[in-house]
C-alpha cells in the first residue's frame, strides 16, 4: 500500500513525561510548510501517565505492547501513513528546520540519513563528540543522532530487529550499507540530553559505550550486553 507525502516522527518512550513535553512545545511552536504527524510509543512498563500529560498536543500515542524499544519503533512505523519515517529520542532537540531538512534530503537523491548532534552543555570534552559526529565513523547510526529514511526502505529491509536488546539502530544501519541504500549526515545540529555524561562521567559513559558498541559488533548476546549496559551506566 502506498503511503501519503509527509513525515511520520516516531518517538519511543519509557517514562519520559518532562523531555518529551519539552519536546513537543519545540516542535508544535515551529512554522511548519510541510505535512507530518508525530506518534509517541509508550513502552508497556512505563507508568508516567504521559497520555494524558500530552492529550493537549495534536499526537497519536500507541502503548506498545512491548518494553523493547526496537518493537517500539516497529509499532509507529506501521501506525504510521506517511512516506517518510523519522526516528526520535524523547530527549532531542532537532534543528528548527529539520522537516526542511529531511525532505531536501530524500529529494537529493538519499535513502535515509542522521543528523550531526550537539550536547546541551558547553564542556570541552563533549564539544569533541559532538564535532565528529557530522563524519562517517564507527559510531555513526547511533540513536542519538536520529533517524530519517524512507518507509518503503524500511520495510523493505525488514525494520528493527525485535530480537536485540539494544543496539537495534547500528544494527539497521549496517544492513542498510550491505544493501547499498544511500545516506547522509545533515550538518544541521540536533540537540542532545548530556545527562548521562554528568551522571556517569566523560570517561566511563565513552569506554562503556566504546566496549558495549564493539561487543555488539563481535556477536554478544544482546540481552548480556544490556545487563552490562545497565548496571555500569543505569
Amino acid at each position: 500500500m502506498s503511503s501519503a507525502t509527509g513525515i511520520s516522527i516516531i518517538v519511543p518512550t519509557y517514562n519520559e513525561s518532562n523531555t518529551v513535553k519539552v519536546l513537543l512545545e519545540q516542535i508544535f511552536s515551529l512554522k511548519q510548510d510541510i505535512t507530518f504527524e508525530l506518534i509517541i510509543v509508550d513502552a508497556n512498563n512505563s507508568t508516567d501517565n504521559l497520555k494524558e500529560i500530552t492529550s493537549c498536543f495534536p499526537i497519536y500515542y500507541i502503548k506498545s505492547s512491548s518494553t523493547n524499544r526496537a518493537k517500539q519503533l516497529n509499532e509507529g512505523a506501521s501506525f504510521a501513513k506517511y512516506n517518510i519515517l523519522y526516528f526520535l529520542h524523547a530527549d532531542a532537540i532537532p534543528p528548527k528546520d529539520f522537516l526542511e531538512s529531511i525532505l531536501a534530503s530524500i529529494n537529493n537523491g538519499f535513502d535515509f540519513g542522521y543528523f550531526r548532534y550537539q550536547f546541551d552543555s558547553k564542556k570541552i570534552l563533549l564539544k569533541i563528540n559532538s564535532y565528529f559526529s557530522q563524519y562517517n565513523t564507527f559510531y555513526t547510526g547511533g540513536g542519538d543522532q536520529s533517524c530519517y529514511i524512507k518507509k518503503f526502505v524500511f520495510e523493505n529491509i525488514g525494520g528493527f530487529n525485535e530480537e536485540l536488546h539494544l543496539c537495534e539502530d547500528f544494527d539497521l544501519l549496517d544492513r542498510l550499507k550491505e544493501k547499498k541504500y544511500k545516506f547522509e549526515v545533515i550538518n544541521s545540529k540536533l540537540i542532545i540530553s548530556s545527562r548521562k555524561y554528568q551522571s556517569n562521567g566523560y570517561l566511563k559513559v565513552n569506554l562503556i559505550n566504546l566496549y558495549t558498541l564493539w561487543k555488539f559488533k563481535k556477536g554478544e548476546d544482546t540481552k548480556i550486553l544490556k545487563e552490562y549496559y545497565l548496571k555500569k551506566l543505569g
